[in-house]
């Protein structure tokens, strides 16, 4: 296969935020497939739950609210055989769904909104395993880091002004934050980067990132507020409807939305099923152009990849 590279560009645009919003407009119907992975994959998470873990999730909330520890322990372990089967069937879903953006970020989808399950998708459940671990990781060490210094900071401070001291402590959280989400941005090309070179690289990443943490990150925020506003935007005409169809009954619309996870109340409500069909089959599948393309058009960007067949 011949590639085509240019010299990557000294500094990051950030037009690689609004990658989604490209592959939205020119990939229309990769929506609807993505879409129906969403829905299926919702239904079965549902099923799981009502079958291992019955109502442990009200009584999390009950126990929540009653600030009962025995029955929050009560209710945890109840959950978690559910999510034992939850947490696989979520990985390989969302490997394979980001394996069909990164395929619409090259634009080329192919057939079914570029969704298939081969050696791309099993490299991209290993690249998500190890940066789960590794991001896992990296957050214990910055809480530990976090504490201990602000710690250390805010008591040795206080003695001369308590105020002083707790403006150190929060100082040092947002400096201790600020490093955690530095790391987390040079890392996050990753998953593009194993599916365009066809190995899993957790660390090249690194390299390709040097130079451009701040864009990237601002970028990543930018992607983030739009995904945010996408998602506000539908449910919120989708929870006027209902207000309107309700006689402005916000209590209504509160336990349409709230029955969404009972899979006996999906089915007996045409309501609550037509909340969870638009939400799987069209906010989903917008929110993961938005936030999954970001980062492969970064990577795009960044190694200099100009053509289809160069890029992925």
């Amino acid at each position: 296969m011949k590639t085509s590279r240019t010299a990557p560009p000294a500094k990051l645009p950030l037009e690689f935020a609004f990658e989604g919003f490209r592959i939205i407009r020119h990939f229309p119907m990769v929506v609807l497939f993505w879409g129906i992975i969403g829905l299926v994959s919702y239904a079965v998470n549902a099923l799981i739950l009502q079958a291992l873990a019955g109502n442990a999730l009200q009584d999390v909330q009950a126990a929540s609210q009653a600030k009962d520890g025995a029955l929050m322990m009560a209710a945890l372990a109840k959950l978690l055989p559910a999510y034992a089967l939850l947490i696989p069937i979520s990985i390989v879903t969302n490997s394979v769904l980001s394996c069909a953006v990164f395929r619409a970020v090259a634009g080329a989808p192919g057939k079914f909104g570029g969704l298939r399950f081969g050696m791309d998708e099993i490299r991209q459940i290993g690249v998500s395993i190890l940066f789960f671990l590794i991001v896992g990781g990296l957050y214990i060490v910055t809480a530990v880091v976090a504490g201990i210094v602000s710690g250390l900071v805010g008591f040795g401070l206080s003695a001369i002004s308590p105020a002083l001291g707790t403006a150190a402590v929060i100082i040092v959280a947002v400096c201790v934050i600020a490093v955690f989400f530095w790391f987390v941005a040079r890392l996050s090309l990753a998953p593009a980067q194993s599916f365009a070179e066809g190995r899993i690289t957790m660390f090249g990443s690194w390299k390709l990132t040097q130079g451009n943490s701040v864009p990237l990150v601002i970028g990543y925020i930018i992607a983030l507020v739009m995904a945010t506003l996408v998602a506000l935007l539908c449910l919120g005409i989708f929870m006027a409807g209902l207000a309107i169809l309700h006689n402005g009954d916000a209590m209504a619309v509160g336990r349409i939305m709230g029955s969404a996870r009972d899979f006996g109340a999906i089915l007996g409500n045409p309501a609550v099923l037509t909340y969870v069909v638009i939400m799987n089959m069209i906010v989903a599948p917008l929110l993961m152009a938005i936030t999954f393309g970001a980062p492969a058009s970064a990577y795009r960007l960044l190694s200099g990849r100009v053509s289809v067949e160069s890029v992925f």
